[in-house]
């Protein structure tokens, strides 16, 4: 039972990592293009707009497939989990808080060092060479500045995923470890991406009962 708590243990922090860093991206290298909305298209005269058509409805959710009573073995979306429970929800939006904080003084010194670029390059034959070396050097001070800024970004948003994760884990592997005694099960699977499963049972996916568990008990 200690080898099966741990190996789910590694699973889940594995499966729940890549599920937060997903919903995250690396702090920008540049500003990012300004978009402009294209202007609205005029019917030709004498042809009638196009009516839009109204969407088709989503698809109803397919019926639960019911648990085999003889299966000895189970798996868990964590995936799933963390995009669907209220307590992934949760997780993710710190996390997006803490990156947002993070961006801010990065994009504001990124526009800082474009603009000082601008001058230098339309200044560069106007102004004395003295001038022009102190606007360069303000430049490389600002790329330091810059790249100092992107390390801590990296530090402090891994860690805050890393806490989250153990958080995450933590709270799910108790329901998962009761579902799976209830059931009187061998094993509870955390398949990934590389696990080489081509089929299987739907009945064996515990992931609804889990994620339906965990919102109870964390709303």
């Amino acid at each position: 039972m200690r080898r099966l708590t741990l190996v789910l243990t590694i699973c889940a922090l594995s499966l729940a990592g890549r599920a937060y860093a997903q919903g995250g991206a690396p702090p920008p290298t540049q500003p990012p293009p300004t978009t402009q909305q294209p202007p609205p298209v005029t019917p030709p005269a004498g042809q009638k707009p196009t009516i839009p058509q109204t969407p088709a409805k989503p698809p109803e959710p397919k019926p639960l497939v019911p648990f085999p009573p003889d299966a000895k073995i189970g798996f868990v979306n964590m995936q799933q989990l963390v995009n669907d429970s209220k307590l992934g929800k949760a997780g993710q939006e710190e996390l997006k808080k803490v990156r947002d904080k993070l961006l801010g003084p990065i994009t504001a010194k990124q526009k800082e060092l474009a603009d000082l670029q601008t001058k230098i390059q339309t200044q560069q034959n106007l102004v004395a060479p003295a001038v022009l070396a102190s606007m360069q050097r303000e430049g490389e001070r600002g790329t330091r500045e810059l790249q100092a800024l992107q390390e801590s970004y990296q530090i402090e948003v891994e860690q805050k995923q890393a806490d989250l994760i153990q958080n995450f884990s933590a709270k799910v592997q108790p329901i998962v470890e009761a579902v799976r005694n209830e059931k009187g099960l061998w094993a509870v699977w955390v398949p990934t991406n590389e696990s080489g499963l081509y089929a299987v049972h739907p009945g064996l996916d515990l992931t609804p009962e889990v994620l339906k568990r965990l919102d109870a008990a964390y709303k």
